[in-house]
């Protein structure tokens, strides 16, 4: 197994702040969450992560693994930031205390058959996105979200197996030696986390579209709908919160704009100290409507034959997207096309062997950074960057 590309994205994202009169945030560590509606949707949609939840096994102090305590422990021992994060879960309902949750959005294990001078090989993109979600409990409302994700790329000379896909994932969790540990890059945006308590106007996207040439485009992992546009706009907001120095409120799906969350609250009994772990339960948090609404479009993923000297072709591949900015009266502010971000692949033999969905997403990626660059830089851009100047 020959490793030949990590890379890791951790950006922070705010939601809305709600008003509290105490002059200090009291945060408890509740516990590790699913963005989902169900059991069955868990094991679908997150299943090494469900495996190495439910798994038995011994840490090296000769504990039995909690994956809750797991991540509890570390916060005591790793966090370096500002807020007092306690497992005081019995002050989690008394109106000034505001609960913290890793939440996992998305996990991904892609698989893509290479074929190269008749060899054939295995590139397997792992992919986990979550959140440090902190929110009102009393009144089911997300008071700030920070997204962390980690990406991981492999090569295999053979079809990796499901248990060989599920080790790398669980140190993609829990070796915090390894480079894209994503409980690392939780607690790396928590010691960077200063969620405001209320802000003048928020942005958020509201709507997103993605053509139809676009889904056939994507990933296997990507053909529906609904996780496709969760993927879209998920990434979108890190890089545009990233570049424009702004909170942006979570993109939801779902009527009402509202997130659901699995979760097993895993917490410290103040009474006799020791930890209780809860059943499942389902929780709806409203995320409110922001100021600012963005529709994204992908409009386009496409690729063309660039050069081609016999048995190698040379593809480049790139993007379309379109960004709309509506204020609170829904009269149009702004409205861009951008189609920046080329990326391409020498392709040796046959095309249905290579692994092209991969490819877009990298371009779609690099049209995300460079067109939220140029935002945010650009001086063609200063009147948006001077409406938005107040979401800060």
């Amino acid at each position: 197994m020959k490793t030949f590309l990590r890379y890791i994205i951790s950006i922070w994202i705010f939601a809305v702040a709600i008003s509290m009169n105490a002059q200090e945030m009291k945060v408890v560590y509740s516990g590790f969450g699913y963005n989902c509606t169900g059991l069955e949707e868990i094991a679908k949609r997150f299943p090494f992560t469900q495996k190495l939840q439910n798994e038995k096994l011994k840490l090296s102090n000769n504990e039995d693994f909690n994956i809750n305590k797991f991540l509890g422990d570390k916060i005591e021992k790793s966090y370096k930031g500002n807020l007092k994060i306690s497992r005081d879960y019995a002050s989690i309902s008394d109106g000034t205390t505001i609960s913290l949750a890793f939440v996992v959005d998305y996990e991904s294990v892609q698989v893509s058959r290479l074929v190269l001078e008749n060899k054939t090989s295995y590139i397997v993109d792992f992919f986990i996105c979550a959140q440090a979600m902190f929110y009102d409990f009393t009144h089911k409302r997300i008071v700030a979200s920070y997204p962390c994700i980690v990406a991981y790329k492999d090569r295999f000379n053979v079809l990796p197996t499901e248990q060989q896909k599920y080790e790398i994932i669980k140190k993609m969790y829990l070796d915090s030696s390894f480079e894209v540990n994503i409980f690392n890059q939780f607690i790396k945006v928590l010691n960077d986390a200063k969620p405001k308590r209320s802000y003048e106007s928020t942005i958020g996207i509201t709507k997103v579209e993605i053509g139809k040439d676009s889904i056939n485009a994507l990933p296997a992992n990507l053909k529906n709908q609904e996780l496709a546009k969760e993927f879209v706009a998920s990434v979108f907001n890190a890089y545009f919160s990233d570049q424009m120095k702004m909170p942006v409120l979570p993109y939801s799906s779902t009527d009402g704009g509202n997130i659901y969350v699995l979760m097993r609250e895993y917490y410290n009994d103040v009474t006799d100290h020791s930890y209780v772990e809860g059943d499942y339960s389902k929780y709806s948090f409203a995320v409110p409507p922001p100021t600012y609404k963005i529709d994204l479009t992908l409009e386009k993923l496409a690729s063309v034959i660039a050069k081609e000297e016999k048995p190698q072709r040379i593809y480049l591949f790139g993007s379309a997207i379109q960004i709309r900015i509506n204020d609170i009266e829904k009269k149009e502010i702004f409205r861009e096309r951008f189609k920046d971000g080329f990326t391409e692949a020498i392709v040796i033999g046959d095309e249905a062997n290579w692994p092209f969905g991969e490819k877009y997403i990298e371009a779609l990626l690099k049209t995300y950074e460079s067109s939220t660059q140029k935002l945010s830089e650009e001086s063609g851009y200063k009147k948006i960057r001077s409406q938005l100047d107040k979401c800060k």
